[in-house]
């Protein structure tokens, strides 16, 4: 989509690779050799012009897409890193609102399903609280080419898949929910070309608001969990 509106081919090139993932996933897998005659059977200057997953220069893609079950699996596939840390600007902790005795840094544990995200924060002295993203009906995504690379070279964008939901808090993030439940967004930034897998986010951010609530938590990703084999 691009501002709301359907982008036919970046839909298309999500779609197309779903496929050949599924393909080669499947319970009777073809072998490299058949793909590849494949391949260069079909092969002709158009669509030599017209590669799949390639990102073109100037391209933005902005919009919300239905979670399918391509999209759960690359989802359940993220790994978080170890530590996480608040964001802080020159007032510090004076704008934080919602966690109990806030830290500037904490240690992270992680529950990825197919249907939420849970997030364990432990602070230094062994309070901790959790944050739990329920994956909902829609992924918002946000991919540019900033062109700040070679124009010669390959296009490469900037991305973002975005989750929004209310959250549960508990813990040390309690008075979060003491007006009702928090709004949550947990953003997964990375770069790549065209289509889209867990293996090209990098970095995540997990914004806080609400009545009670006003806080951002930063951290990294490890990397993707493997593929699972039929």
């Amino acid at each position: 989509m691009i501002d709301g509106r359907e982008y036919p081919r970046a839909v298309g090139r999500r779609r197309g690779v779903q496929r050949l993932q599924r393909l080669l996933r499947g319970p009777a897998p073809i072998s490299l050799a058949a793909i590849v005659v494949g391949v260069v059977a079909a092969w002709t200057p158009s669509t030599a012009q017209a590669c799949a997953c390639c990102a073109e220069p100037g391209m933005r893609i902005e919009g919300a897409h239905a979670i399918d079950d391509y999209t759960r699996g690359e989802l359940a596939r993220l790994r978080f890193g170890a530590r996480a840390r608040l964001q802080l600007g020159a007032a510090e902790f004076e704008t934080v609102r919602g966690i109990e005795r806030p830290d500037a840094d904490y240690a992270v544990a992680a529950s990825v399903t197919q249907s939420a995200i849970t997030l364990t924060f432990t602070a230094a002295d062994g309070r901790s609280g959790t944050i739990t993203v329920p994956l909902g009906a829609r992924v918002h995504e946000f991919f540019v080419d900033t062109r700040g690379g070679d124009p010669d070279t390959e296009t490469v964008l900037y991305k973002e898949w975005t989750l929004r939901a209310r959250s549960k808090t508990t813990g040390i993030f309690a008075p979060a929910s003491k007006a009702g439940r928090p709004r949550v967004r947990l953003i997964v930034h990375g770069s790549g070309n065209a289509c889209t897998d867990a293996e090209q986010f990098a970095h995540w951010t997990l914004e806080v608001s609400g009545a009670g609530a006003d806080f951002t938590l930063l951290g990294e990703l490890a990397p993707a969990a493997e593929v699972a084999t039929p």
